[in-house]
């Protein structure tokens, strides 16, 4: 197979491959298999590319493209899909209008659809929480992180925040033709993810949350982060905010001067912090807890049971936002669940201990993915799964961690 930087072909092929009518691409490179046609390269995300005869091209993303690898692609008239590492926000950003106002959300990878819901908490969008997992998981998934209403990027709704965000996910899911996706949600985005799976479970294939499904075991609640973050809430200043950000964490040097500044701005826009107030607050935390006291209706966290999909549960052994032990309760009623505990690591288990999750993540949502057991694997890039970080993924396996926190 030969391979031609897309500068030095002729213009007419150029124009033929690009992001839309008459659009040349900037950079990549497009090869020709032995049996004709071609494959394109590209550095940048989501072009539309067709072969000057009108044909689709198989579009795959490289910077730089590897010769091994696009031979034997070609040789399989299969797409290579190399690690991409330059994801960006406003390259990925969408938008989609439905009954609930518009929803935005971020884009990226082509596969199976993967619904990556957020947590909760000052300043959090979706694209922080899981920015840094997009290089990995689009590799082999079409990507979809949704932003929750009432979180400063998505419009707001009059409703409390957990009422609010199930209806989204319905709607987007709606909106966007999906019948069927794998989740994968943070604190309450799990939280709302096995709600989604208990009450539409044909359209959740897999599960994985991180934190969010929980119960009260051992510790009192609520824990240390959540107190935390009630203060900031009733008086929002710089200095809570990084208090609670640092129990957020095991790594405190993850707290960036950088992420507080971001964090505080979009945490105390008035609108935003209005949301937040519903829900974390200590009058709107006194009176969630005064009506469900009184409520005949059974608590949230004794319907885990009713998740038939697989569920891969993973925590941070370190989280002081929710208790470990949260995850006790779960791991014995739902049917088919795993647990995964990662030491050294507080409550965002994605990015703390990023290296170990993404394939922890990867290899319980690639079984019952056709073709996917017949893969070959590639090699293990240095430092993926270092020692002593992974631990039992069986389902016997006890101390996770807790709760619906935020992030």
């Amino acid at each position: 197979m030969t391979v031609t930087p897309l500068a030095k072909l002729p213009i007419a092929r150029r124009i033929a491959i690009g992001s839309g009518p008459g659009t040349p691409v900037a950079a990549g490179v497009v090869g020709s298999p032995p049996s004709g046609g071609l494959v394109a390269f590209v550095t940048s995300p989501r072009y539309a590319v067709r072969s000057p005869s009108g044909q689709s091209v198989p579009l795959v993303r490289a910077s730089p493209p590897d010769q091994r690898k696009v031979s034997r692609a070609a040789k399989e008239h299969t797409a290579y899909r190399p690690v991409v590492t330059n994801w960006t926000h406003d390259e990925t950003a969408r938008e989609l209008e439905t009954e609930h106002g518009v929803l935005r959300y971020h884009e990226a990878g082509d596969g199976p659809p993967l619904l990556l819901l957020h947590g909760s908490g000052p300043g959090v969008t979706g694209w922080r929480n899981f920015s840094g997992n997009l290089p990995t998981l689009a590799e082999r998934f079409r990507c979809l992180v949704l932003e929750f209403p009432g979180f400063g990027v998505s419009h707001d709704t009059e409703k409390h925040p957990m009422v609010a965000a199930g209806p989204a996910v319905k709607a987007f899911l709606d909106g966007m033709g999906l019948e069927q996706v794998d989740i994968i949600g943070n604190s309450m985005g799990g939280m709302i993810g096995g709600q989604v799976a208990i009450a539409a479970p044909h359209r959740v294939r897999r599960l994985v949350t991180v934190g969010g499904i929980t119960a009260p075991s051992i510790t009192a609640l609520p824990g240390e982060g959540i107190r935390l973050l009630a203060e900031f809430t009733d008086d929002p200043t710089r200095e809570r905010l990084v208090t609670w950000l640092k129990s957020m964490v095991f790594d405190q040097s993850l707290i960036t001067d950088e992420m507080v500044e971001e964090r505080f701005a979009q945490a105390t826009e008035p609108a935003t912090l209005d949301f937040a107030r519903r829900m974390y607050s200590s009058k709107a935390m006194a009176a969630a807890n005064a009506m469900a006291a009184k409520s005949d209706r059974p608590p949230y966290w004794s319907m885990w049971g009713r998740i038939q999909c697989p569920t891969l549960i993973t925590w941070g052994r370190d989280d002081r936002v929710s208790p470990v032990d949260g995850v006790l309760l779960p791991m014995r009623i739902i049917p088919d669940v795993q647990v995964h505990v990662f030491p050294n690591c507080g409550h965002w288990v994605m990015i703390e201990a990023k290296k170990a999750w993404e394939p922890t993540v990867l290899a319980f949502l690639g079984e019952g993915v056709p073709g996917e057991r017949e893969r070959e694997r590639e090699p293990e890039r240095p430092g993926t799964i270092e020692s002593g970080t992974r631990c039992s993924t069986s389902s016997s396996w006890a101390p996770v961690a807790a709760g619906w926190p935020p992030r």
